[in-house]
Protein backbone atom coordinates (compact mmCIF):
# COMPACT_ATOMS: atom_id res chain seq x y z
CA UNK A 1 0.00 0.00 0.00
CA UNK A 2 2.91 2.35 0.55
CA UNK A 3 3.69 2.41 -3.17
CA UNK A 4 0.18 3.56 -4.13
CA UNK A 5 -0.23 7.29 -5.09
CA UNK A 6 -1.69 9.68 -2.53
CA UNK A 7 -5.38 10.28 -3.05
CA UNK A 8 -6.30 13.70 -4.45
CA UNK A 9 -7.58 15.83 -1.53
CA UNK A 10 -8.65 18.85 -3.63
CA UNK A 11 -12.24 19.96 -3.67
CA UNK A 12 -14.28 22.61 -5.55
CA UNK A 13 -15.68 25.69 -3.81
CA UNK A 14 -17.54 28.72 -5.15
CA UNK A 15 -16.66 32.17 -3.76
CA UNK A 16 -19.03 35.13 -4.45
CA UNK A 17 -17.09 38.35 -5.19
CA UNK A 18 -17.88 41.77 -3.80
CA UNK A 19 -17.48 44.97 -5.84
CA UNK A 20 -14.13 45.73 -4.18
CA UNK A 21 -12.87 42.17 -4.83
CA UNK A 22 -13.90 42.36 -8.50
CA UNK A 23 -12.03 45.66 -8.85
CA UNK A 24 -8.85 43.99 -7.50
CA UNK A 25 -9.36 40.59 -9.22
CA UNK A 26 -6.39 41.20 -11.50
CA UNK A 27 -4.06 40.79 -8.50
CA UNK A 28 -5.05 37.07 -8.30
CA UNK A 29 -3.02 36.38 -11.42
CA UNK A 30 0.04 36.06 -9.16
CA UNK A 31 -0.53 33.87 -6.05
CA UNK A 32 1.75 32.86 -3.15
CA UNK A 33 3.81 29.65 -3.51
CA UNK A 34 1.47 27.58 -1.33
CA UNK A 35 -1.43 28.49 -3.65
CA UNK A 36 0.39 28.20 -6.97
CA UNK A 37 -1.19 24.85 -7.93
CA UNK A 38 -4.84 25.75 -7.34
CA UNK A 39 -7.24 26.17 -10.28
CA UNK A 40 -9.24 29.43 -10.67
CA UNK A 41 -12.24 29.80 -13.00
CA UNK A 42 -14.38 32.95 -13.27
CA UNK A 43 -18.04 32.16 -12.78
CA UNK A 44 -21.25 33.56 -14.24
CA UNK A 45 -21.05 37.26 -15.26
CA UNK A 46 -17.82 37.66 -13.30
CA UNK A 47 -19.78 37.77 -10.02
CA UNK A 48 -18.23 34.57 -8.56
CA UNK A 49 -15.02 32.59 -8.58
CA UNK A 50 -14.73 28.77 -8.80
CA UNK A 51 -11.66 27.40 -6.94
CA UNK A 52 -10.28 23.80 -7.06
CA UNK A 53 -7.88 23.34 -4.09
CA UNK A 54 -7.03 21.40 -0.95
CA UNK A 55 -8.79 22.26 2.37
CA UNK A 56 -5.80 24.15 3.82
CA UNK A 57 -5.44 26.03 0.51
CA UNK A 58 -9.12 27.00 0.62
CA UNK A 59 -8.54 28.51 4.07
CA UNK A 60 -5.56 30.53 2.85
CA UNK A 61 -7.43 31.64 -0.31
CA UNK A 62 -10.48 32.74 1.71
CA UNK A 63 -8.19 34.87 3.90
CA UNK A 64 -6.67 36.41 0.75
CA UNK A 65 -10.11 37.35 -0.63
CA UNK A 66 -10.97 38.90 2.72
CA UNK A 67 -7.93 41.18 2.47
CA UNK A 68 -8.97 42.23 -1.06
CA UNK A 69 -12.40 43.30 0.18
CA UNK A 70 -11.21 46.77 1.28
CA UNK A 71 -12.86 50.10 0.28
CA UNK A 72 -11.46 51.79 -2.83
CA UNK A 73 -9.96 55.26 -2.36
CA UNK A 74 -10.52 57.42 -5.53
CA UNK A 75 -10.12 61.23 -5.51
CA UNK A 76 -13.34 63.12 -6.21
CA UNK A 77 -13.49 64.59 -9.75
CA UNK A 78 -15.67 67.71 -9.91
CA UNK A 79 -16.41 70.25 -12.71
CA UNK A 80 -15.78 73.96 -12.30
CA UNK A 81 -16.00 76.98 -14.63
CA UNK A 82 -13.48 79.82 -14.90
CA UNK A 83 -13.86 83.22 -16.59
CA UNK A 84 -11.36 83.98 -19.38
CA UNK A 85 -10.37 87.52 -20.33
CA UNK A 86 -7.62 86.65 -22.82
CA UNK A 87 -7.66 87.21 -26.58
CA UNK A 88 -6.83 83.58 -27.47
CA UNK A 89 -8.53 80.86 -25.42
CA UNK A 90 -6.60 78.22 -27.39
CA UNK A 91 -3.34 79.44 -25.81
CA UNK A 92 -4.77 78.90 -22.31
CA UNK A 93 -5.98 75.37 -23.06
CA UNK A 94 -2.63 74.45 -24.61
CA UNK A 95 -0.68 75.62 -21.54
CA UNK A 96 -3.04 73.95 -19.05
CA UNK A 97 -3.03 70.64 -20.96
CA UNK A 98 0.76 70.58 -20.89
CA UNK A 99 0.84 71.17 -17.11
CA UNK A 100 -2.22 69.05 -16.17
CA UNK A 101 -2.44 66.22 -18.73
CA UNK A 102 -5.12 64.29 -16.78
CA UNK A 103 -7.74 67.05 -16.58
CA UNK A 104 -10.48 67.68 -19.16
CA UNK A 105 -10.88 71.22 -20.59
CA UNK A 106 -13.79 72.73 -22.57
CA UNK A 107 -14.11 76.31 -23.89
CA UNK A 108 -17.47 77.84 -24.84
CA UNK A 109 -18.16 79.28 -28.29
CA UNK A 110 -17.52 82.87 -27.26
CA UNK A 111 -14.14 81.91 -25.77
CA UNK A 112 -14.79 83.68 -22.46
CA UNK A 113 -15.51 80.67 -20.19
CA UNK A 114 -13.40 77.57 -19.45
CA UNK A 115 -14.94 74.45 -17.88
CA UNK A 116 -12.49 72.08 -16.10
CA UNK A 117 -13.10 68.53 -14.82
CA UNK A 118 -10.44 67.78 -12.14
CA UNK A 119 -9.78 67.01 -8.47
CA UNK A 120 -10.03 69.72 -5.76
CA UNK A 121 -6.23 69.94 -5.47
CA UNK A 122 -5.89 70.40 -9.21
CA UNK A 123 -8.66 73.02 -9.22
CA UNK A 124 -6.73 75.10 -6.69
CA UNK A 125 -3.61 75.13 -8.88
CA UNK A 126 -5.63 75.71 -12.08
CA UNK A 127 -7.38 78.73 -10.51
CA UNK A 128 -3.96 80.28 -9.78
CA UNK A 129 -2.80 79.66 -13.36
CA UNK A 130 -5.93 81.19 -14.91
CA UNK A 131 -5.55 84.30 -12.73
CA UNK A 132 -1.97 84.64 -14.02
CA UNK A 133 -3.09 84.14 -17.65
CA UNK A 134 -5.82 86.81 -17.35
CA UNK A 135 -3.26 89.25 -15.96
CA UNK A 136 -0.31 88.56 -18.29
CA UNK A 137 -1.71 87.42 -21.67
CA UNK A 138 -3.19 89.91 -24.20
CA UNK A 139 -6.76 90.71 -23.22
CA UNK A 140 -9.74 90.24 -25.53
CA UNK A 141 -10.67 93.44 -27.44
CA UNK A 142 -13.89 95.13 -26.40
CA UNK A 143 -16.80 94.40 -28.74
CA UNK A 144 -18.94 97.38 -29.79
CA UNK A 145 -22.36 97.42 -31.47
CA UNK A 146 -22.86 99.97 -34.28
CA UNK A 147 -25.42 100.39 -37.06
CA UNK A 148 -24.72 100.94 -40.78
CA UNK A 149 -27.01 102.28 -43.50
CA UNK A 150 -26.34 103.50 -47.07
CA UNK A 151 -28.85 105.47 -49.13
CA UNK A 152 -30.17 103.47 -52.06
CA UNK A 153 -29.08 100.08 -50.65
CA UNK A 154 -31.11 97.55 -48.70
CA UNK A 155 -29.74 96.08 -45.50
CA UNK A 156 -29.30 92.70 -47.23
CA UNK A 157 -27.35 94.26 -50.13
CA UNK A 158 -25.19 96.20 -47.67
CA UNK A 159 -24.43 93.00 -45.74
CA UNK A 160 -23.34 91.27 -48.96
CA UNK A 161 -21.10 94.21 -49.88
CA UNK A 162 -19.44 94.27 -46.43
CA UNK A 163 -19.18 90.47 -46.15
CA UNK A 164 -15.39 90.24 -46.89
CA UNK A 165 -14.68 92.68 -44.01
CA UNK A 166 -17.02 91.19 -41.39
CA UNK A 167 -14.87 88.17 -40.49
CA UNK A 168 -16.10 86.80 -37.14
CA UNK A 169 -18.28 89.83 -36.39
CA UNK A 170 -21.91 89.25 -35.40
CA UNK A 171 -24.56 90.90 -37.62
CA UNK A 172 -28.30 91.55 -37.33
CA UNK A 173 -30.61 92.91 -40.04
CA UNK A 174 -33.18 95.65 -39.39
CA UNK A 175 -35.34 95.31 -42.51
CA UNK A 176 -37.76 98.07 -41.48
CA UNK A 177 -35.12 100.70 -40.85
CA UNK A 178 -32.84 99.29 -43.59
CA UNK A 179 -29.99 99.13 -41.06
CA UNK A 180 -27.26 96.59 -40.48
CA UNK A 181 -26.26 96.09 -36.83
CA UNK A 182 -22.71 94.83 -36.33
CA UNK A 183 -21.00 93.69 -33.10
CA UNK A 184 -17.21 93.74 -33.57
CA UNK A 185 -13.99 95.30 -32.29
CA UNK A 186 -12.90 98.88 -32.98
CA UNK A 187 -10.49 97.93 -35.79
CA UNK A 188 -13.19 96.07 -37.72
CA UNK A 189 -15.63 98.96 -37.23
CA UNK A 190 -13.07 101.39 -38.68
CA UNK A 191 -12.78 99.32 -41.86
CA UNK A 192 -16.57 98.93 -42.10
CA UNK A 193 -17.08 102.69 -41.74
CA UNK A 194 -14.55 103.33 -44.50
CA UNK A 195 -16.28 100.90 -46.86
CA UNK A 196 -19.78 102.21 -46.03
CA UNK A 197 -18.61 105.77 -46.76
CA UNK A 198 -17.25 104.66 -50.13
CA UNK A 199 -20.51 102.87 -50.93
CA UNK A 200 -22.57 105.94 -50.08
CA UNK A 201 -20.47 108.37 -52.15
CA UNK A 202 -22.49 109.92 -54.96
CA UNK A 203 -21.10 109.47 -58.49
CA UNK A 204 -20.10 112.45 -60.59
CA UNK A 205 -22.84 114.31 -62.43
CA UNK A 206 -21.75 112.77 -65.71
CA UNK A 207 -21.92 109.26 -64.24
CA UNK A 208 -25.43 109.53 -62.77
CA UNK A 209 -27.89 107.31 -64.59
CA UNK A 210 -30.90 108.71 -66.46
CA UNK A 211 -33.73 107.03 -68.37
CA UNK A 212 -34.41 108.01 -72.01
CA UNK A 213 -36.72 106.58 -74.67
CA UNK A 214 -35.65 106.48 -78.34
CA UNK A 215 -38.38 106.15 -81.01
CA UNK A 216 -37.56 104.00 -84.05
CA UNK A 217 -38.70 104.58 -87.64
CA UNK A 218 -37.28 101.67 -89.60
CA UNK A 219 -35.48 99.11 -87.39
CA UNK A 220 -37.23 96.64 -85.07
CA UNK A 221 -36.87 97.40 -81.35
CA UNK A 222 -35.79 93.83 -80.51
CA UNK A 223 -33.02 93.90 -83.13
CA UNK A 224 -31.81 97.30 -81.92
CA UNK A 225 -31.65 95.98 -78.33
CA UNK A 226 -29.47 93.03 -79.42
CA UNK A 227 -27.04 95.40 -81.15
CA UNK A 228 -26.96 97.88 -78.25
CA UNK A 229 -26.24 95.09 -75.74
CA UNK A 230 -23.07 94.31 -77.71
CA UNK A 231 -22.02 97.93 -78.30
CA UNK A 232 -22.81 99.53 -74.91
CA UNK A 233 -21.98 97.45 -71.83
CA UNK A 234 -22.82 99.82 -68.94
CA UNK A 235 -26.48 100.44 -69.88
CA UNK A 236 -29.81 98.66 -69.39
CA UNK A 237 -31.87 98.44 -72.60
CA UNK A 238 -35.58 97.51 -72.83
CA UNK A 239 -37.25 96.91 -76.22
CA UNK A 240 -40.91 97.76 -76.96
CA UNK A 241 -41.88 96.45 -80.42
CA UNK A 242 -45.48 97.61 -79.99
CA UNK A 243 -44.55 101.28 -79.47
CA UNK A 244 -41.47 100.96 -81.76
CA UNK A 245 -39.04 102.34 -79.20
CA UNK A 246 -36.18 101.33 -76.91
CA UNK A 247 -35.80 102.59 -73.33
CA UNK A 248 -32.21 102.98 -72.09
CA UNK A 249 -30.98 103.51 -68.51
CA UNK A 250 -27.43 104.84 -68.27
CA UNK A 251 -25.16 107.84 -67.72
CA UNK A 252 -25.17 110.90 -69.99
CA UNK A 253 -21.98 109.67 -71.62
CA UNK A 254 -23.60 106.30 -72.27
CA UNK A 255 -26.74 107.95 -73.63
CA UNK A 256 -24.60 109.86 -76.15
CA UNK A 257 -23.10 106.58 -77.37
CA UNK A 258 -26.58 105.01 -77.58
CA UNK A 259 -27.94 107.99 -79.57
CA UNK A 260 -25.08 107.80 -82.07
CA UNK A 261 -25.52 104.04 -82.44
CA UNK A 262 -29.30 104.30 -82.97
CA UNK A 263 -28.80 107.02 -85.61
CA UNK A 264 -26.60 104.59 -87.53
CA UNK A 265 -28.87 101.56 -87.03
CA UNK A 266 -32.29 103.17 -87.65
CA UNK A 267 -31.77 104.23 -91.27
CA UNK A 268 -33.49 103.45 -94.56
CA UNK A 269 -31.68 100.73 -96.44
CA UNK A 270 -30.23 101.63 -99.84
CA UNK A 271 -31.51 99.82 -102.90
CA UNK A 272 -28.74 98.54 -105.13
CA UNK A 273 -28.87 100.02 -108.61
CA UNK A 274 -29.14 97.89 -111.72
CA UNK A 275 -25.85 96.39 -112.87
CA UNK A 276 -24.16 97.48 -116.13
CA UNK A 277 -21.38 95.83 -118.13
CA UNK A 278 -18.49 97.94 -119.40
CA UNK A 279 -14.95 97.28 -120.59
CA UNK A 280 -11.79 99.24 -119.79
CA UNK A 281 -8.54 99.31 -121.74
CA UNK A 282 -5.48 98.64 -119.56
CA UNK A 283 -3.18 100.55 -121.93
CA UNK A 284 0.49 99.92 -121.19
CA UNK A 285 -0.37 97.78 -118.16
CA UNK A 286 -1.27 94.08 -118.10
CA UNK A 287 -4.96 93.59 -117.46
CA UNK A 288 -4.49 90.24 -115.69
CA UNK A 289 -2.01 91.82 -113.25
CA UNK A 290 -4.53 94.53 -112.32
CA UNK A 291 -7.42 92.12 -111.78
CA UNK A 292 -6.51 91.05 -108.20
CA UNK A 293 -6.06 94.64 -106.97
CA UNK A 294 -9.20 95.95 -108.65
CA UNK A 295 -11.34 93.05 -107.40
CA UNK A 296 -10.18 93.71 -103.82
CA UNK A 297 -11.14 97.40 -104.11
CA UNK A 298 -14.60 96.65 -105.59
CA UNK A 299 -15.64 93.27 -104.17
CA UNK A 300 -19.28 93.74 -105.27
CA UNK A 301 -18.31 94.06 -108.94
CA UNK A 302 -17.67 91.10 -111.23
CA UNK A 303 -14.36 91.60 -113.05
CA UNK A 304 -12.92 89.44 -115.82
CA UNK A 305 -9.96 89.85 -118.21
CA UNK A 306 -9.96 89.72 -122.01
CA UNK A 307 -6.39 88.67 -122.73
CA UNK A 308 -6.63 89.24 -126.50
CA UNK A 309 -7.61 92.92 -126.25
CA UNK A 310 -5.90 93.50 -122.85
CA UNK A 311 -9.15 94.82 -121.39
CA UNK A 312 -10.97 94.42 -118.09
CA UNK A 313 -14.67 93.60 -118.39
CA UNK A 314 -16.65 94.81 -115.35
CA UNK A 315 -20.26 94.35 -114.19
CA UNK A 316 -21.57 96.76 -111.54
CA UNK A 317 -23.68 99.81 -110.71
CA UNK A 318 -23.15 103.17 -112.47
CA UNK A 319 -21.56 104.60 -109.31
CA UNK A 320 -19.08 101.71 -109.14
CA UNK A 321 -18.29 102.16 -112.85
CA UNK A 322 -17.52 105.84 -112.24
CA UNK A 323 -15.04 104.93 -109.52
CA UNK A 324 -13.48 102.19 -111.65
CA UNK A 325 -13.18 104.52 -114.66
CA UNK A 326 -11.44 107.15 -112.53
CA UNK A 327 -9.03 104.48 -111.32
CA UNK A 328 -8.17 103.45 -114.91
CA UNK A 329 -7.60 107.10 -115.84
CA UNK A 330 -5.06 107.44 -113.06
CA UNK A 331 -3.44 104.11 -113.93
CA UNK A 332 -3.08 104.82 -117.65
CA UNK A 333 -2.08 108.50 -117.39
CA UNK A 334 1.47 109.57 -118.27
CA UNK A 335 4.13 109.07 -115.55
CA UNK A 336 4.59 111.98 -113.14
CA UNK A 337 3.64 113.11 -109.64
CA UNK A 338 3.61 110.89 -106.56
CA UNK A 339 3.33 107.14 -106.95
CA UNK A 340 0.05 105.61 -105.79
CA UNK A 341 -0.20 102.44 -103.72
CA UNK A 342 -3.00 100.01 -102.96
CA UNK A 343 -3.24 98.90 -99.31
CA UNK A 344 -5.81 96.88 -97.41
CA UNK A 345 -6.59 97.70 -93.77
CA UNK A 346 -8.42 95.57 -91.21
CA UNK A 347 -11.28 97.36 -89.40
CA UNK A 348 -12.35 95.44 -86.24
CA UNK A 349 -14.83 98.16 -85.18
CA UNK A 350 -17.13 100.67 -86.92
CA UNK A 351 -19.87 100.90 -89.54
CA UNK A 352 -18.44 99.56 -92.82
CA UNK A 353 -21.07 101.17 -95.09
CA UNK A 354 -20.32 104.75 -94.00
CA UNK A 355 -16.59 104.36 -93.36
CA UNK A 356 -15.46 105.07 -97.00
CA UNK A 357 -17.33 108.39 -97.05
CA UNK A 358 -15.70 109.42 -93.76
CA UNK A 359 -12.22 108.52 -95.04
CA UNK A 360 -12.94 110.36 -98.32
CA UNK A 361 -13.10 113.61 -96.35
CA UNK A 362 -9.53 113.02 -95.14
CA UNK A 363 -8.18 111.79 -98.50
CA UNK A 364 -10.48 113.19 -101.22
CA UNK A 365 -8.30 111.97 -104.13
CA UNK A 366 -8.05 108.41 -102.82
CA UNK A 367 -10.07 105.48 -104.14
CA UNK A 368 -11.61 103.70 -101.15
CA UNK A 369 -13.65 100.51 -101.10
CA UNK A 370 -14.96 98.53 -98.10
CA UNK A 371 -15.82 94.84 -97.69
CA UNK A 372 -18.35 94.30 -94.84
CA UNK A 373 -17.88 90.51 -94.94
CA UNK A 374 -14.14 90.49 -94.21
CA UNK A 375 -14.29 93.91 -92.46
CA UNK A 376 -11.45 95.33 -94.56
CA UNK A 377 -10.94 98.63 -96.40
CA UNK A 378 -8.84 98.82 -99.59
CA UNK A 379 -7.34 102.24 -100.37
CA UNK A 380 -5.65 103.35 -103.63
CA UNK A 381 -3.82 106.60 -102.88
CA UNK A 382 -0.48 108.35 -102.55
CA UNK A 383 1.73 107.65 -99.50
CA UNK A 384 0.70 110.89 -97.68
CA UNK A 385 -2.97 110.04 -98.17
CA UNK A 386 -2.32 106.46 -97.07
CA UNK A 387 -0.74 107.87 -93.91
CA UNK A 388 -3.85 109.96 -93.16
CA UNK A 389 -6.14 106.96 -93.69
CA UNK A 390 -3.94 104.76 -91.49
CA UNK A 391 -3.95 107.33 -88.66
CA UNK A 392 -7.74 107.72 -88.87
CA UNK A 393 -8.33 103.95 -88.70
CA UNK A 394 -5.93 103.61 -85.76
CA UNK A 395 -7.74 106.40 -83.89
CA UNK A 396 -11.08 104.68 -84.59
CA UNK A 397 -9.82 101.33 -83.29
CA UNK A 398 -8.27 102.94 -80.20
CA UNK A 399 -11.53 104.72 -79.34
CA UNK A 400 -13.46 101.46 -79.63
CA UNK A 401 -10.94 99.62 -77.48
CA UNK A 402 -11.14 102.30 -74.76
CA UNK A 403 -14.91 101.87 -74.49
CA UNK A 404 -14.69 98.45 -72.80
CA UNK A 405 -11.47 96.85 -71.64
CA UNK A 406 -10.67 93.80 -69.53
CA UNK A 407 -8.51 93.85 -66.41
CA UNK A 408 -7.14 90.99 -64.33
CA UNK A 409 -6.90 91.12 -60.53
CA UNK A 410 -5.09 88.55 -58.35
CA UNK A 411 -6.72 88.02 -54.96
CA UNK A 412 -6.54 85.37 -52.28
CA UNK A 413 -8.23 82.13 -53.50
CA UNK A 414 -10.25 82.02 -50.27
CA UNK A 415 -11.63 85.54 -50.95
CA UNK A 416 -12.33 85.41 -54.69
CA UNK A 417 -16.04 84.44 -54.45
CA UNK A 418 -16.83 87.01 -51.74
CA UNK A 419 -15.01 89.81 -53.62
CA UNK A 420 -16.75 88.91 -56.90
CA UNK A 421 -20.15 89.05 -55.13
CA UNK A 422 -19.30 92.50 -53.71
CA UNK A 423 -18.19 93.80 -57.14
CA UNK A 424 -21.41 92.59 -58.77
CA UNK A 425 -23.40 94.43 -56.11
CA UNK A 426 -21.38 97.67 -56.40
CA UNK A 427 -20.89 97.63 -60.19
CA UNK A 428 -23.79 95.71 -61.79
CA UNK A 429 -22.80 96.90 -65.30
CA UNK A 430 -19.35 95.31 -65.11
CA UNK A 431 -18.91 91.75 -66.39
CA UNK A 432 -16.66 89.53 -64.25
CA UNK A 433 -15.46 85.94 -64.12
CA UNK A 434 -13.22 84.22 -61.58
CA UNK A 435 -11.05 81.16 -60.97
CA UNK A 436 -11.34 80.06 -57.28
CA UNK A 437 -8.32 77.79 -57.70
CA UNK A 438 -5.79 80.51 -58.62
CA UNK A 439 -7.58 83.54 -57.20
CA UNK A 440 -7.70 85.22 -60.64
CA UNK A 441 -10.54 87.72 -61.21
CA UNK A 442 -11.16 89.11 -64.74
CA UNK A 443 -13.42 92.18 -65.04
CA UNK A 444 -14.61 93.86 -68.27
CA UNK A 445 -15.56 97.52 -67.78
CA UNK A 446 -14.69 101.07 -68.83
CA UNK A 447 -11.45 102.69 -67.72
CA UNK A 448 -13.22 104.90 -65.17
CA UNK A 449 -15.02 101.94 -63.62
CA UNK A 450 -11.81 99.86 -63.65
CA UNK A 451 -10.04 102.46 -61.47
CA UNK A 452 -12.87 102.31 -58.90
CA UNK A 453 -12.90 98.50 -59.03
CA UNK A 454 -9.13 98.39 -58.41
CA UNK A 455 -9.46 100.47 -55.23
CA UNK A 456 -12.35 98.32 -53.95
CA UNK A 457 -10.45 95.06 -54.67
CA UNK A 458 -7.41 96.37 -52.82
CA UNK A 459 -9.55 97.37 -49.84
CA UNK A 460 -11.34 94.02 -49.69
CA UNK A 461 -8.13 92.01 -50.12
CA UNK A 462 -6.50 93.73 -47.13
CA UNK A 463 -9.61 93.48 -44.88
CA UNK A 464 -10.26 91.44 -41.75
CA UNK A 465 -11.02 88.27 -43.71
CA UNK A 466 -7.70 88.18 -45.58
CA UNK A 467 -5.42 85.26 -44.93
CA UNK A 468 -1.67 84.98 -45.26
CA UNK A 469 -1.66 82.96 -48.43
CA UNK A 470 -0.46 84.64 -51.65
CA UNK A 471 0.40 83.66 -55.21
CA UNK A 472 3.31 83.92 -57.59
CA UNK A 473 3.53 83.16 -61.31
CA UNK A 474 6.65 81.68 -62.94
CA UNK A 475 7.09 81.85 -66.73
CA UNK A 476 9.43 79.38 -68.47
CA UNK A 477 11.01 79.20 -71.91
CA UNK A 478 9.35 76.24 -73.72
CA UNK A 479 12.60 75.64 -75.65
CA UNK A 480 14.59 75.17 -72.44
CA UNK A 481 12.16 73.84 -69.82
CA UNK A 482 9.55 71.07 -70.01
CA UNK A 483 6.73 72.25 -67.75
CA UNK A 484 5.70 68.78 -66.57
CA UNK A 485 9.29 67.88 -65.61
CA UNK A 486 9.90 70.99 -63.56
CA UNK A 487 6.50 70.53 -61.86
CA UNK A 488 7.49 67.03 -60.68
CA UNK A 489 10.91 68.26 -59.53
CA UNK A 490 9.42 71.13 -57.53
CA UNK A 491 6.80 68.99 -55.74
CA UNK A 492 9.58 66.84 -54.27
CA UNK A 493 11.59 69.80 -52.91
CA UNK A 494 9.09 72.44 -51.77
CA UNK A 495 6.90 72.50 -48.61
CA UNK A 496 3.81 70.29 -48.75
CA UNK A 497 1.46 73.20 -47.97
CA UNK A 498 2.41 75.01 -51.20
CA UNK A 499 -0.03 74.40 -54.06
CA UNK A 500 1.20 74.32 -57.67
CA UNK A 501 -0.99 74.80 -60.77
CA UNK A 502 0.47 74.58 -64.32
CA UNK A 503 -0.88 76.20 -67.51
CA UNK A 504 0.61 74.58 -70.66
CA UNK A 505 -1.14 77.17 -72.87
CA UNK A 506 1.21 80.01 -71.85
CA UNK A 507 3.90 77.80 -70.25
CA UNK A 508 3.46 79.26 -66.76
CA UNK A 509 3.40 77.82 -63.25
CA UNK A 510 1.27 79.30 -60.44
CA UNK A 511 2.35 78.78 -56.81
CA UNK A 512 -0.06 79.41 -53.89
CA UNK A 513 1.23 79.66 -50.34
CA UNK A 514 2.65 81.99 -47.72
CA UNK A 515 5.25 84.62 -48.58
CA UNK A 516 7.99 82.61 -46.86
CA UNK A 517 7.09 79.41 -48.72
CA UNK A 518 6.96 81.22 -52.07
CA UNK A 519 10.44 82.59 -51.43
CA UNK A 520 11.68 79.00 -51.08
CA UNK A 521 9.86 78.05 -54.28
CA UNK A 522 11.58 80.92 -56.14
CA UNK A 523 14.97 79.70 -54.93
CA UNK A 524 14.23 76.13 -56.07
CA UNK A 525 13.02 77.32 -59.50
CA UNK A 526 16.15 79.43 -59.98
CA UNK A 527 18.36 76.51 -58.92
CA UNK A 528 16.62 74.10 -61.35
CA UNK A 529 16.90 76.54 -64.28
CA UNK A 530 20.63 77.07 -63.59
CA UNK A 531 21.22 73.30 -63.59
CA UNK A 532 19.53 72.80 -66.96
CA UNK A 533 21.78 72.80 -70.07
CA UNK A 534 21.67 75.65 -72.57
CA UNK A 535 19.29 75.15 -75.54
CA UNK A 536 22.26 75.63 -77.90
CA UNK A 537 23.99 72.54 -76.47
CA UNK A 538 20.93 70.30 -76.77
CA UNK A 539 20.25 68.17 -79.82
CA UNK A 540 17.60 65.76 -81.06
CA UNK A 541 18.40 62.17 -82.09
CA UNK A 542 15.95 59.56 -83.41
CA UNK A 543 16.46 55.98 -82.19
CA UNK A 544 14.58 53.26 -84.12
CA UNK A 545 13.11 50.33 -82.15
CA UNK A 546 12.86 46.83 -83.56
CA UNK A 547 11.04 44.92 -80.87
CA UNK A 548 10.27 47.14 -77.84
CA UNK A 549 7.11 49.23 -77.56
CA UNK A 550 7.90 52.97 -77.26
Amino acid sequence: LSVLPVADRRELKIYPLTENQRARQITLATLPAELSDIKLVTGQSGQELLVWAAPEQHSAFAELLKQLDQPLTNPAIVPKSYSLKVQSAATVTTLLTAEFPTVQLTVNTAGDELTVLASPDQHARIAERIAEFNAELPSKPELLVESYAVDGMTAVALQQALLPLLGTAQTTLDSQGERLLVRADAETHAELHQMATALGAKPAAGRQKVVLAYPLEHAAATNVKLLLDQIVRDATVLADDKLRQVVVTGSLETQAQVKAAIDQIDRTGTVRQAAEIRSYDAGQLTASALLTTLQAMWPNMQLTVDGVSNQVVASGTPEEHEQLEAAFEQLTMAPGGDAQLAKTYSVPFGEMSTLPSVLKQLAPRALISSDPVSRTVTVWATPPQQKLVEQALEALNQTARDAQQPATYMVKPTQVLAIQTSLRTLFPAAVSTSDPTTGQLVVVASQDVQSRIASVVEMLSNGAGADEATTKVFTFDPKQVELSNILVALKSTIPAQVRLESNPANHTLLAIGSAEDLERVSEQVQRLIEQMPSPDTMSSVVYPLRHANP
